[in-house]
């Protein structure tokens, strides 16, 4: 599988499992805002090992002039705060999206958003 359609494939199975989990993504969401050390060790611990594999993987990828070059970091970040606030913030999602927003089309607009970061470089051009 090409490295830009694996990572667009792990944006889309963290969208799904926060659409199916909505309590998590909650969890998450209250973290940000009232820290409790027992779900910041628990959130660590089975996220860093993802988190510490996909930059080894995007960054390889960008190496081999796979993917764009952008800063991992921030992108994971931006997919994982997005992801968490669609799925967590109801109240926010109906006020900026509208009250008849389509899960299924915010979920491939997202999509394809990921995609258009990872393949796009600088020059315009596609990552091959």
């Amino acid at each position: 599988m090409p490295p830009a359609d694996l990572v667009v494939q792990c944006a889309a199975l963290f969208w799904d499992y926060l659409a199916e989990h909505p309590a998590c993504a909650g969890v998450l969401m209250r973290e940000a805002f009232a820290p409790d050390e027992a779900v910041a060790a628990l959130v660590q611990g089975h996220s860093r090992r993802v988190v510490k594999l996909a930059m080894q993987y995007i960054e390889s990828a960008q190496s081999a002039k796979l993917l764009a070059t952008f800063n991992v970091r921030r992108f994971l970040m931006r997919v994982a705060s997005y992801t968490v606030t669609f799925h967590a913030a109801e109240s926010m999602r109906r006020y900026i999206m509208g009250a008849h927003c389509s899960f299924r089309a915010e979920r491939d607009a997202f999509l394809a958003r990921v995609r258009a970061e990872v393949t796009t470089m600088g020059d315009g051009s596609t990552a091959t």
